[in-house]
């Protein structure tokens, strides 16, 4: 059984294997304070290895066994971090995880099927797979939808798309066409050496947009369109960055270090087609010897 509780949080949305990770983190958690190796482990604590975690979940297939592997595991702990569900704090031996809440997850009353409490939010605030109550005054008729619809033509595009040469303000954030051209190729990059990455959220595109006009405007930054494009392709295909970029943010905080490391490959495909080049041409004067 799992907590109803846990149905309203991220983790009911996150990829199969964040939430078979959290299970299993839930179920080997210490049910009362232990000692191990000379120290306590309290009450929803456990001290594992990430290899630990891929062992504990680990499937057959016929006879070959099957395990998440650690860039899954990795992703699938700091998604939980993120989401408030746990702690971790390195230490001999492994690292120690604290259930946040754990207290929570163990009293029977939250895995109840119905209560008043459940009973009142449902009322209020109808779940995902739930139609929208028929009294509920926020319904909007007929003919208010068609006129919402004939205000706002395009309101199924995102607010990204904004003109490419103009720039436009969404909330606090603002940018242009191409910003958010970038914002989008940045999220598709991540998908692809993470195929079960969770899609960021319109706001995160936003911000991410936002981020791709500072590095283009600000005085002591002022990246040009084609080398930011060039190198977010760059990025994702190079053997050490690939798994090293997650956000705008962190991809304009690099961006001196990306550019010289591309810089410096070109260089060294360069010299490297060159001795090819010479190792050719010697050869060929060899043959020119014989004959």
């Amino acid at each position: 059984m799992k907590a109803r509780c846990i149905q309203n949080s991220d983790i009911a949305t996150s990829p199969p294997y964040i939430r078979e990770i959290w299970d299993w983190l839930l179920k080997e958690a210490n049910h009362a304070d232990n000692r191990w190796k000379k120290r306590i482990i309290k009450r929803g604590q456990l001290l594992r290895t990430y290899k630990d975690i891929r062992e504990g979940l680990a499937w057959y297939i016929g006879y070959r066994k099957c395990m998440y592997n650690e860039n899954q595991t990795k992703k699938a702990m700091k998604a939980l971090r993120e989401y408030l569900m746990i702690t971790t704090a390195k230490e001999l031996g492994g690292v120690l995880i604290t259930i946040c809440n754990y207290d929570k997850y163990q009293n029977p009353k939250n895995y109840e099927s119905t209560n008043e409490s459940t009973n009142e939010s449902t009322t209020k605030e109808p779940m995902k797979n739930q139609g929208i109550p028929a009294n509920n005054k926020n319904v909007k008729n007929g003919k208010e939808l068609k006129k919402e619809k004939a205000s706002c033509p395009n309101s199924k595009k995102p607010e990204l798309d904004a003109d490419k040469n103009k720039n436009i303000k969404v909330g606090k954030y603002l940018f242009s066409k191409f910003d958010s051209d970038m914002a989008f190729l940045l999220r598709e990059l991540i998908t692809k050496n993470y195929p079960d990455h969770k899609q960021e959220k319109k706001q995160i595109l936003q911000e991410w947009a936002n981020q791709c006009r500072l590095m283009r405007t600000i005085k002591e930054e002022k990246r040009s369109k084609e080398d930011i494009e060039r190198l977010l392709k760059w990025y994702s295909n190079n053997e050490f960055w690939w798994d090293k970029i997650e956000s705008m943010g962190k991809f304009r905080k690099q961006f001196e270090k990306l550019d010289k490391q591309s810089q410096g490959n070109k260089l060294i495909d360069q010299q490297t087609q060159e001795q090819k080049d010479a190792a050719f041409s010697k050869s060929m004067e060899g043959l020119n010897d014989w004959g």
